[in-house]
């Protein structure tokens, strides 16, 4: 069994929920709590220079997808078809895999009424998996609806049966499902017809930005007036004021949500990648958007006064860990800037628009235009994906996607300890195969914020907390065991216990056998505000090596307390093993009932 194979059948395996108490826990230090991104804006690779290899060794783990020149999967190569090079350097093939994907359905594990589990299970074979995030935050409003129309004629022609597509909206609150995995284009078509447009309305910020832009003298007597009777000399002053009008309030809008935006998409495909990172295999993420404002490989392109860097980067290195290859759709279609603007209005008024700086105007669009398509270009590379645009027939992206994610082959090397530059690493797969086209990722960061999973803590677990969706890259299940007597406050104590598969618990023998995860439980009532939280640091050291073994034999679980009023709640519940940043989330429905004469009860369902 390859190593590869060997973790997928560790994190698909079920739960059973044994109610003892492996380990002993500890309160989290003052302040873990305060999860909030760090401030300032400098690029860490000029501050950090050299990056800290610790003494566990790195796997680089490559996807590759090998075509002919009809199209064709390439079946049937050895591992020494195959050359890595990293920054032109050779690297010897440590680990090697040629995946063939099934078409078995990837469900949720079924749990009694008390118990709750983020496993997916089935087979641990790869599957055919296709993921298609319809992009709210970076897409024109009425752009959002030809996607929504050309992801419905996808999944009318051309959607393949062994084809697994799951649907998703991404937008400034998250990452939300509009339905699971599913290979029946009926049930999919449903569910993208009911699900409405999440772009929201332009807020009250968006609207003072806007005023503030615009001075709105500039417009006034031209309503009513027929652009062919008007002089040339009077178009030309209209021309420039509308002009001025459109270009300030676009500047004022883009300014205010450029930013924010770029985090939020950051955060969602974070969200994305810790989501699916426990379904197997390669996964094709097909991104539905209108572009993003950044040169992915110039971090000097991020805006100042965040630490964007260090979350670009480390979503960038989740998305890698959970096999996650991006194909941006730019779902505007094919664009023609200078057609765009003789239609807006008469010829009168697009000669004069050309005559007044109106093809500057159209020339400069256009170089945005076309850095925003490199930048999807860019996206898609370092994922291993491909990028579709300037077509109106989105349809040829969303196929390609799922074929790619049909049949691949996985190349892995250990990084080389000796190089401790920071920075970006490129890489180029080669094969020994004439006529052979390959699809892989363009290369990797190696910073602290990468390697060391301290460093993406607070942002694995804030994206764990605010996202609807389970992150999946450690399996845990959840059981509620009952309520303590109501205490002075009229809180009860709610019993609980978390399992997770021994397995997947790293501890490092190099480290006295020492092994930490952090745990976190926040509890929101049904109008969304927070009740109760609980939040604990669980650590083990200088455990006997016999004892480790004995202990993998069965699930680690944890039982502990959480202090909550009576009332009916949302428990979000989040368990990230900090050696190596694999976490693991779900929510539970709770009901805390009134204390009874009696003093223990269990949970009602």
């Amino acid at each position: 069994m390859s190593v590869l194979r060997g973790l997928r059948r560790v994190a698909l395996c079920a739960v059973p929920l044994i109610l003892c108490l492996l380990v002993a826990s500890q309160s989290v230090p003052p302040g873990m709590g305060s999860i909030v991104p760090m401030q300032g804006g400098n690029d860490p690779h000029q501050e950090e220079g050299r990056i800290d290899l610790t003494s566990r060794s790195e796997l680089v783990v490559v996807p590759v997808v090998v075509r002919d020149g009809s199209g064709a999967p390439v079946k049937g190569l050895k591992k020494s078809d195959f050359t890595v090079l990293e920054n032109g350097k050779e690297q010897p093939i440590s680990t090697f895999e040629e995946i063939n994907t099934n078409a078995a359905p990837i469900k949720r594990q079924a749990m009694p009424a008390d118990q709750f589990s983020n496993i997916y299970v089935g087979s641990s074979e790869p599957r055919r998996v296709t993921i298609m995030v319809l992009d709210s935050i970076n897409t024109p409003i009425l752009d959002q609806t030809t996607a929504r129309a050309q992801l419905i004629k996808y999944l009318s022609k051309s959607l393949n049966s062994e084809d697994l597509v799951a649907l998703m909206v991404m937008d400034r609150k998250g990452v939300h499902t509009i339905h699971d995995f599913s290979s029946d284009p009926a049930v999919l078509i449903a569910a993208v017809k009911r699900a409405s447009s999440s772009a929201a309305a332009m807020t009250a910020a968006d609207t003072a930005a806007l005023a503030n832009g615009a001075d709105n003298s500039t417009l006034g007597g031209t309503s009513g007036v027929d652009p062919n009777s008007v002089a040339p000399g009077d178009v030309e002053a209209e021309s420039e004021a509308i002009q001025s009008f459109i270009n300030q309030s676009d500047n004022a809008i883009a300014t205010f949500r450029q930013t924010d935006a770029m985090e939020i998409t950051f955060r969602n495909f974070l969200n994305l990648a810790q989501a699916f990172s426990g379904v197997p295999g390669r996964k094709s993420i097909v991104w539905l958007t209108g572009g993003i404002p950044l040169d992915l490989y110039d971090q000097s392109s991020l805006p100042t006064g965040r630490d964007l860097s260090t979350l670009y980067e480390h979503t960038l290195q989740t998305m890698n860990q959970a096999n996650i290859a991006v194909y941006p759709v730019d779902v505007r279609g094919l664009m023609n800037w200078g057609y765009g603007t003789a239609s807006t209005g008469s010829t009168a008024m697009s000669q004069a628009a050309f005559r007044t700086g109106g093809s500057a105007n159209i020339m400069a669009t256009s170089s945005l235009e076309a850095a925003n398509h490199t930048n999807l270009s860019n996206f898609a590379e370092m994922t291993g994906g491909r990028a579709f645009y300037n077509s109106n027939d989105l349809s040829a992206g969303m196929r390609q996607a799922s074929d790619d994610a049909a049949n691949y082959y996985v190349l892995g090397y250990y990084l080389e300890r000796k190089n401790d530059r920071a920075g970006w690493r490129k890489l180029k797969v080669k094969v020994d195969k004439p006529g052979a086209h390959l699809l892989s990722r363009s290369g990797f960061f190696v910073s602290n914020a990468t390697l060391n999973p301290e460093m993406g803590k607070k942002y694995d677990i804030q994206a764990a907390l605010q996202s609807p969706l389970d992150s999946t890259s450690l399996p845990i299940g959840v059981r509620w065991l009952g309520f303590g007597p109501s205490q002075g406050d009229k809180k009860r104590k709610v019993r609980f216990a978390v399992a997770v598969p021994a397995q997947t618990i790293t501890v490092v023998g190099s480290d006295d056998n020492h092994f930490s995860v952090d745990l976190v439980l926040a509890a929101r009532g049904p109008d969304g505000k927070a009740v109760g939280s609980l939040e604990q640091s669980i650590n083990g050291t200088n455990i006997k090596s016999v004892d480790v073994d004995k202990a993998r034999q069965s699930p680690f679980v944890h039982q502990g307390t959480l202090d909550l009023p009576p009332g009916e709640y949302n428990v979000r519940i989040i368990l990230r093993d900090n050696k190596n940043g694999n976490i693991g989330s779900l929510s539970a429905p709770l009901k805390v009932p009134e204390a009874e004469a009696s003093s223990d009860s269990k949970p009602a369902h």
